[in-house]
């Protein structure tokens, strides 16, 4: 983990009599990037188990599971980075060493890993590793400043939820809006109709009673469509209720947990208006949960509500359990279900919390084998049950740390990441809200409730411990669910990306949790500012929770003109130009003249947030003459300086976009050019540029054994036979001729994947329309091979090799790498692969990987592919 758990958890001063002591604080980067050096417990064969198979992205240096050879007696790692195409290499004892080695030195962006075994000459053996993987920027705030007071923001949030259309019509009907379709999950999204209004009453007197009415009706629905009393999960609410999203699929199955988190609902409900009806349909619930729960300590997962039989074998964290057991007795002294709390409590802490599969345990999809869908809301969770229980739990320390940064480093994104595949194509990423948090592996998007999770997460680690980062990392998220609130009129918008597909209605269980956490964020740093009288003595990650006021401005400047520490000036004068632009830009004009190069490149970079004459002419001169640390920032300024005008509609947006595409070196501000300058292709820098990337991306992606070139023919019209019948005759396809599937005929043509991992974009070319397309790739091979082919689809697939068909997955889900594996044997020789594309709907995509028979990727560029396989 970061470091020696007393240096990161010993020192820190903790909570006493009501106030803080502050010790002096690093600058929260210097301490971040520190703390990222080392791996977030690092599995070791025999003792820790491995947990990052199918991670992507990584803050913390990582250790992978890599198998040791006979007769090695070192091991070679040689980390790749496709940013600046350098080799960052050393040498370890065992194959799955952390790469904090090298880790500070590798710049942020995609890597590219292969670890070779190396006998006493030092001669290789064997490749006994290999990965690709995103290295994630370490925090690096503050990133925006905050647009309202937290709790102002909690109590908008929820009076823009009792306004919608659908939570009103409780009030009317005592029914669920039929147009609402995520009703569709009654004990999630109904329940947090009950629990969301009950805390609404409590804060806004004049909308009390009709709130109320609402919590009251939608609770009394609930409680009716609930269980029976002689069913074998009494008084259980629906986990799914009709036919709408996955409730029809999953029809007549009930998720363990989330009858807790219902309860939980209730004892709200209780709380506000105290009929105790509701706290005796809590307690039967409880009743229930504590006669079935298994002698391990656990629930299962999913369980059909006839038979009361487990639908798989997946046991639930069961965390919610957890707290709302905790919850009876600590806030209502009833002491009947502690023993089954500790129990569960005891399964959790000998199993997830050593394995570190936290399986992302939702209602809309399905359970999944260990680490193939991780998330970090249990691990959070607790994290902050241990947090609360600091008295009995003593020695958890290193555990809680671990939790915290397991997901910081798997699912919290601090800035912008180079496109989810780095491509030429504009993907999801280009329009997230970042400092954001991503919500599961199968749902690898920025969700509000994850980042609600993530400050309530930091700010109780903050809380109690007293390391003041932690507030700093809360303090960024919760300004940006600000940010975005502002941006759209008071709610808070369960996606945080700029386009959400269509999906304008908010998940109601993820704006109350965002408002309850937001509320109680506002709360403690409320608490914090009074217990502080004097403004030089409360810390920086304080000062910026508040929207900007003269005198936080003024201190900031103070606190910058008497720092001496280069990392924290640095922060510091980001911080004043978030909050004051006039009162930055003197500052930032002497700043990048200054003798101190850290300083000097942070100030170039802030000076694309001016549009003035010696701001751009010292931008100008800077990308000619000034070192490549300055251009890089130089570069980044102009970026943002276009960006700044093109919000403006003023025209040399693109000059500046140019200009930077002229002088940068690193892929990231080149395809950020690209991308906004659009397809220009009478422009000679544009067409150089662009060919270079692609040039680059694709041959990145057959080292890793991606397949990029093909042949391609469709779109065809997606029917029932599409979905379950071949339709077409494989063996008989000539690419020189037309490929007609039922009445419609289409020629092949060539296509190739632009992006570092062989995705096929089809949504770029065809739109999101239901569809079917044919791929065709061949590849020569000098001698027969045993190989594993790795796929990944959105939506269906099927695979055909030499005419035999070998895989079909028909359903609809998201684009995931290495999603299907299959074992195949090619030949010496002509293989052809023939891969058919279904779309359901929305995003269209489909990659395949090639890979030797233990599963590592194979070098594709050394196998010639057809530039005209016309021939069968």
């Amino acid at each position: 983990m970061k470091q020696p758990t007393w240096l990161i958890l010993g020192c820190c001063f903790l909570l006493s009599c009501g106030k803080h002591t502050f010790p002096p604080a690093p600058a929260y980067h210097a301490q971040a990037l520190q703390e990222s050096l080392q791996p977030v417990r690092p599995g070791e064969p025999g003792k820790r188990p491995f947990w990052n198979s199918r991670a992507v992205k990584f803050i913390h240096a990582p250790a992978f599971d890599f198998k040791p050879v006979q007769q090695a007696t070192l091991y070679r790692f040689t980390a790749t980075s496709v940013v600046d195409g350098k080799d960052y290499i050393f040498t370890a004892q065992q194959p799955w060493a952390a790469l904090t080695e090298v880790w500070r030195r590798l710049p942020i962006g995609y890597v590219q890993l292969k670890v070779e075994a190396l006998d006493r000459q030092g001669r290789v053996i064997e490749l006994c590793g290999a990965k690709e993987f995103y290295k994630d920027a370490a925090f690096a705030g503050p990133y925006q400043c905050a647009a309202l007071d937290y709790r102002a923001s909690a109590l908008a949030a929820w009076a823009h939820l009792f306004k919608q259309p659908h939570v009103q019509t409780w009030a009317q009907t005592g029914e669920p809006d039929p147009t609402y379709p995520l009703y569709c999950y009654p004990a999630k999204v109904i329940g947090a109709v009950v629990s969301s209004m009950a805390h609404y009453a409590r804060l806004a007197p004049a909308d009390s009673t009709q709130a109320i009415a609402i919590a009251k009706n939608a609770a009394d629905y609930l409680i009716r469509i609930s269980q029976p009393s002689d069913r074998p999960l009494a008084y259980f609410p629906p986990t799914y209720h009709g036919e709408q999203l996955t409730a029809g699929a999953y029809a007549g199955q009930i998720m363990i947990p989330y009858a807790a988190e219902a309860a939980m609902y209730y004892l709200d409900l209780f709380d506000a208006i105290n009929d105790t009806s509701y706290l005796q349909a809590a307690l039967r619930i409880a009743g229930k949960l504590k006669k079935i729960q298994l002698g391990s300590g656990t629930w299962h997962l999913k369980v059909h509500a006839e038979s009361g039989q487990p639908v798989q074998q997946n046991l639930s964290i069961p965390i919610t359990i957890i707290e709302f057991f905790d919850r009876l007795n600590r806030q209502y002294h009833i002491e009947t279900y502690q023993a089954a709390c500790d129990h569960a409590l005891k399964w959790v802490l000998a199993h997830p919390a050593v394995t570190f599969n936290w399986e992302g345990q939702f209602e809309d999809v399905e359970p999944s084998l260990p680490y193939e869908n991780l998330t970090k809301h249990q691990a959070c969770s607790l994290a902050l049950y241990l947090l609360d229980h600091g008295e009995k739990f003593p020695e958890s320390k290193q555990l809680i740390a671990d939790l915290l940064h397991f997901s910081e480093d798997l699912f919290v994104i601090w800035q912008k990441p180079f496109a989810t595949a780095l491509s030429l194509t504009k993907g999801p990423a280009d329009d997230w809200f970042t400092p954001c948090v991503l919500e599961q592996y199968r749902c690898y998007l920025p969700v509000d409730a994850s980042s609600a999770k993530m400050i309530e997460s930091f700010s109780r680690y903050y809380e109690k411990t007293g390391d003041e980062m932690y507030l700093a990392k809360a303090v960024a998220l919760a300004n940006n669910m600000t940010q975005i609130q502002q941006r759209y009129g008071g709610r808070y918008r369960t996606w945080w990306q700029k386009t959400d597909g269509g999906w304008q209605q908010d998940w109601i269980n993820c704006t109350h949790y965002d408002a309850v956490v937001m509320h109680a964020f506002g709360t403690l740093c409320a608490e914090l500012d009074q217990s502080l009288t004097d403004i030089d003595k409360k810390p920086l990650a304080l000062l910026l929770a508040s929207p900007p006021q003269p005198a936080i401005i003024q201190e900031l400047v103070r606190r910058y003109q008497q720092c001496e520490e280069s990392a924290l000036r640095c922060e510091l004068l980001n911080a004043i130009a978030l909050q004051s632009s006039d009162a930055a830009r003197p500052l930032v004009l002497k700043a990048v003249q200054s003798k101190d190069a850290e300083l000097r490149a942070a100030a170039t970079a802030l000076l694309g947030d001016f549009d003035d004459a010696k701001a751009k002419d010292f931008l100008q001169n800077t990308l000619v003459h000034g070192p490549q640390a300055l251009r890089s920032a130089a570069v980044r300024a102009c970026l943002r300086l276009a960006e700044k005008m093109t919000a403006a509609n003023q025209p040399e947006a693109d000059l500046w976009r140019r200009l930077a595409l002229h002088h940068a070196s690193d892929p990231a501000s080149i395809r950020e050019a690209l991308l906004e300058m659009g397809d220009k292709t009478d422009d000679p820098l544009l067409v150089q540029k662009s060919d270079e990337m692609k040039t680059r991306f694709q041959t990145m992606a057959q080292k890793f054994g991606f397949v990029v070139h093909w042949h391609m023919a469709g779109p065809f019209p997606l029917d029932e036979n599409n979905v379950q019948n071949d339709h077409v005759s494989v063996e008989s396809i000539d690419l020189s001729e037309p490929l007609k599937v039922g009445t419609k005929t289409m020629s092949w043509s060539a296509v190739s994947a632009d992006n570092i991992q062989g995705i096929l974009h089809l949504s770029d070319r065809f739109g999101s329309v239901p569809g079917v397309v044919y791929a065709c790739a061949e590849l020569i091979l000098p001698s027969p091979q045993a190989a594993q082919f790795k796929v990944g689809s959105n939506d269906g697939v099927t695979v055909w090799l030499n005419g035999i068909k070998i895989h079909h997955h028909p359903k609809g889900r998201v684009l995931t790498i290495d999603e299907d594996r299959i074992n195949v044997a090619l030949l010496q020789g002509r293989n052809r692969v023939i891969v058919r594309i279904m779309n359901l709907g929305g995003a269209w995509q489909a990659c395949l990987r090639i890979c030797d028979e233990q599963g590592l990727s194979m070098d594709c560029s050394r196998w010639p592919e057809l530039s005209n396989p016309s021939q069968k």
